[in-house]
């Protein structure tokens, strides 16, 4: 009939769009490479590693036992991995501006990453430099943030050096020592969201994400990092 050949030709039109728009969403850079990437939740006991400083340290150990098996190009852990379903939020402030209660601050995607995240990840620098081994526990507070949020809160100047604020009392002090480019966290269709990355060193935390990286097909690195997570713990 007439009005079954005009919902064909509805559903057709409807058909091309969507499939124009997926096209268009296959080119749009995500802001990272995951080619050749796995990556497997782990989480530690708590009865054991109690502190941080414990929790960091047996992230690292895994990861240096990743690095030393021979099917493994680079490794790191995280928080807030992209396109994960968990990117958890946190409030900030900003030294020299006002103090906002907490429930009015700003929130901000919070990334807790070891130093080699944004390396696994193909995650380029506009500017600054990435986590290293030195920012510990006992350092001064650094963190690294997007280059939208950067270009927000410092527009026409350099985000380099400027103290971020976090804890329920803005008294944590964190120095911006890096920007990097901005990464389609919440999908290709979603805009990129503010992100404020901390180390994994100053920050550890109980169950991180164990992200590797392989020049082979990426599916064997699920027995890689269940072996090496065992062979710490």
């Amino acid at each position: 009939s007439g009005m079954t050949r005009r919902q064909g030709l509805a559903w057709l039109v409807c058909s091309s769009l969507l499939l124009i728009s997926f096209l268009k969403l296959q080119r749009t850079p995500p802001g990272f490479d995951p080619k050749g990437v796995a990556a497997a939740f782990v989480g530690v006991p708590a009865t054991r590693y109690t502190t941080p400083e414990q929790q960091a340290q047996f992230f690292v150990t895994v990861i240096e036992r990743l690095k030393a098996n021979g099917q493994v190009t680079e490794a790191a852990a995280g928080i807030g991995l992209p396109m994960s379903g968990f990117n958890p939020r946190s409030p900030y402030s900003v030294v020299g501006r006002p103090i906002l209660p907490l429930s009015q601050r700003p929130l901000a995607g919070l990334g807790i990453v070891s130093e080699d995240y944004f390396k696994v990840l193909r995650i380029p620098f506009a500017e600054g430099r990435a986590f290293t081994a030195d920012d510990r526990e006992s350092a001064p507070g650094v963190c690294i943030i997007n280059e939208s949020l950067a270009k927000r809160l410092f527009p026409g100047a350099s985000a380099l050096g400027q103290i971020m604020l976090r804890g329920r009392d803005a008294d944590i002090k964190h120095e911006i020592v890096g920007v990097i480019r901005d990464v389609k966290t919440n999908g290709l269709s979603a805009a990129a969201p503010d992100e404020i990355y901390f180390p994994m060193r100053q920050l550890g935390r109980g169950g991180m994400a164990v992200v590797a990286r392989t020049n082979t097909d990426p599916n064997v690195l699920q027995s890689v990092i269940r072996s090496a997570v065992a062979g710490v713990d």
